[in-house]
């Protein structure tokens, strides 16, 4: 196994083998390694810690080999996927949310390089902070068919529909007068955001 936190914070670590030996990667293992590029998950791995790749804003592709049983990277998702749950807890700059992922981890992008994201339709739920830190994040766009998100009005924002309450906005957002909340670090590490307008 690697342990929890084996490399965090490694910025110097640029890329990694892992060998066929290993069966577990623990909580935050490449936590913060900003240099690695990388990473493929071996068909061995069948047990994966929250958010071993948090923070890694140097991230552009994430691979999990085909035979592996727990774990895969579908259609070339460039993320990590619980098969069992559809759940991608770990994505990176060039993720594309497939469709029939069900479930978004929490910090499941924290920290990296993503530009755009497009939420698919059957995604019924999405972690704390899963957006945080993407300060390059410029346009979120929820498929329209969503019964649970929505980006009403072209806002650039992750509603939550049932509550009208903006959950992760982007240095484009536009906030919509429907909104009633504004949840707990909707805007964190948003770099890029130079003004914003609410309404009375």
């Amino acid at each position: 196994s690697i342990g929890a936190i084996a490399f965090h914070g490694c910025t110097g670590l640029t890329s990694i083998d892992i060998p066929s030996s290993v069966t577990s990667i623990g909580t935050r293992a490449f936590a913060n390694c900003s240099g690695l590029t990388s990473i493929t998950i071996p068909a061995s791995v069948i047990n994966i810690g929250d958010n071993p790749f948090d923070n890694c804003s140097g991230l552009t592709s994430i691979t999990v080999d085909a035979n592996n049983p727990v774990y895969d990277s579908r259609n070339n998702c460039n993320a990590i996927i619980e098969k069992a749950t559809h759940k991608l807890i770990s994505g990176c700059q060039n993720t594309i949310i497939p469709s029939n992922v069900r479930t978004i981890g929490t910090l499941a992008f924290n920290g990296s390089k993503l530009t755009s994201v497009v939420i698919p339709q059957y995604v019924l739920s999405i972690g704390y902070q899963a957006f945080s830190n993407c300060s390059e994040l410029a346009s979120i766009v929820v498929d329209s068919a969503n019964t649970h998100f929505d980006s009403r009005e072209g806002c650039n924002a992750l509603v939550e529909t049932s509550s009208n309450k903006l959950i992760a906005g982007c240095k484009n957002t536009v906030i919509p007068n429907s909104v009633t909340v504004i949840g707990n670090d909707a805007f964190f590490g948003c770099k890029g955001l130079k003004s914003i307008s609410i309404r009375s």
